[in-house]
């Protein structure tokens, strides 16, 4: 402990109190360190990197990531000394009330507040019904020998879902084999599954809808799990609405809550929004209201809790307006990231900002492992003519052939790359993060309550509320958009 101690004060760096990174250019060294590291309980691993000075020093690097409870490791220099790591998560004994309608080839599955599925009472985790509930659901439909396919309308969403199930997942577009020349999946090409089950279907569209319901062939079961209150799919339709509207679809409603742990203000409050109530705005252990008049005293406060809070993650209705995207990740950047005010500091232009090393991004495509929707810091950035090379370690990417998440990007596929300190609500729908601020600026006509809703439950712990309570009231005031004619709701009922 002592030998791990003085290493850790020589050339370790402890990072936001509670991750550990230690790099050197002897790769035997390196690798002791993380031999000690593991027989210590730790969880330790090793990437290399080239990396050269303007004066031509440098070489290969190694660098070892450490991670557990690091608080009892006896270090001397106090900023290298790790913060008493805490538990985030209290267990709950949470049961509902489900009222059943049978079984039929079509499911329809709505929430409770707080966002729970289950299937009936027993002991969960806090935001992990839905983990219980799809695993317990799979493991019973696999035992008899059925054959399941899983899959989500967006790529972050479905990552999600293999994540909790322990199952692989794709794409709607994916399952159903999408490519420019159509659909290969169809009427006539039915998907090879006994169980088909779609995840975050609120998100689903009308014409990807349709697309999939017309590859269910006879005889396979469909069932749609999804939170008809979160907000409504980016292109027309809204069919799990729609569906559970019909009243021709057998749907399985989690009504009831029962809780003996700890309250939730998340949990308290989103039934509160949904229902058209304005939600407590007072500050307690896990959520905090912070009044800002405008626009600027938002950015302003924003901008103040991010160089404090480096992980929060902060959300927005919109991009231009006010306190959107655009502005808020200029701030930011300019605030947190000291390479974007030198002058000799390298960075590449994507999507109308300029990305450097330490930049929080976000990529936007399906593609080299990597789904919409990953996040990850800008390691290293390299321009040699028109040569773009950006390093880039992704948060929670398991990729074998990517280690600890470190993605080396080029040229074309630098383009997905966004900054991410801001994100929109839409952006970050089906995604969690442990603590989250929410934009609430009279300056956005588009904060409505699902946007509302959506945003307050992308939480696993922490909530922050930033802005003005007139906001937040006007936006509760503002009921669903279901001026969505799609007839669908007629033609379930055959009255279309």
């Amino acid at each position: 402990m002592q030998l791990f101690a003085g290493l850790v004060d020589t050339d370790g760096h402890m990072s936001r109190g509670y991750a550990l990174d230690y790099i050197s250019k002897s790769q035997i060294l390196a690798e002791d360190f993380m031999f000690v590291a593991r027989s210590l309980g730790l969880a330790a691993y090793m990437c290399s990197k080239q990396a050269y000075s303007q004066t031509g020093g440098g070489g290969t690097y190694y660098r070892v990531g450490v991670s557990g409870d690091l608080s009892e490791i006896p270090t001397r220099i106090p900023r290298r000394k790790a913060s008493v790591r805490r538990q985030k998560k209290s267990v709950l004994r949470t049961g509902f009330t489900i009222e059943s309608a049978g079984e039929a080839d079509f499911y329809g599955f709505t929430l409770t507040g707080d966002g729970r599925y289950l299937l009936e009472d027993f002991t969960v985790t806090h935001n992990s019904g839905k983990t219980h509930t799809l695993k317990s659901a799979l493991d019973i439909v696999e035992s008899r020998g059925e054959r399941v396919a899983l899959a989500a309308p967006t790529g972050k969403a479905a990552k999600r879902m293999s994540e909790v199930t322990g199952r692989p997942a794709s794409t709607v577009h994916k399952l159903l084999e999408w490519s420019p020349e159509g659909w290969r999946r169809g009427e006539g090409t039915p998907l090879d599954a006994d169980v088909v089950v779609i995840d975050e279907t609120s998100m689903l569209s009308i014409e990807l809808a349709a697309a999939l319901f017309d590859a269910i062939g006879d005889g396979t079961r469909l069932i749609l799990v999804g939170d008809v209150d979160q907000l409504p799919p980016v292109d027309p339709g809204q069919p799990l609405a729609d569906i559970i509207c019909s009243g021709k679809v057998p749907v399985h409603r989690l009504t009831t809550t029962h809780r003996q742990s700890s309250k939730s203000w998340v949990i308290d409050n989103a039934k509160r929004i949904i229902n058209g109530e304005v939600p407590s705005l007072e500050s307690d252990g896990s959520f905090d209201f912070m009044p800002c008049k405008d626009s600027d005293m938002i950015v302003e406060v924003v901008v103040a809790l991010q160089k404090k809070f480096p992980n929060v993650q902060v959300l927005t209705p919109e991009h231009k307006n006010g306190a959107g995207t655009v502005r808020l990740n200029n701030e930011i950047q300019a605030a947190v990231n000291p390479r974007c005010k030198d002058q000799w500091a390298s960075f590449v232009e994507s999507n109308g900002c300029r990305i450097f090393a330490g930049d929080r991004v976000i990529y936007t495509r399906n593609q080299l492992g990597l789904v919409n929707g990953d996040i990850g810091v800008v390691e290293d950035v390299e321009v040699i003519g028109n040569r773009r090379v950006v390093t880039v370690r992704f948060v929670g990417v398991d990729n074998p052939e990517h280690a600890e998440g470190l993605f080396v990007l080029q040229d074309g596929n630098v383009r997905p790359l966004q900054l991410a300190y801001a994100l929109t609500v839409h952006k970050f729908q089906g995604s969690q993060h442990p603590e989250v601020v929410v934009v609430a600026d009279e300056a956005h006509w588009s904060f409505r309550r699902q946007l509302l809703y959506t945003a307050v439950t992308r939480t696993s712990d922490k909530l922050g509320i930033i802005g003005s309570r007139e906001a937040v009231a006007r936006a509760v005031a503002k009921p669903r958009d279901t001026n969505r004619r799609t007839r669908l709701v007629e033609r379930i009922g055959g009255t279309a």
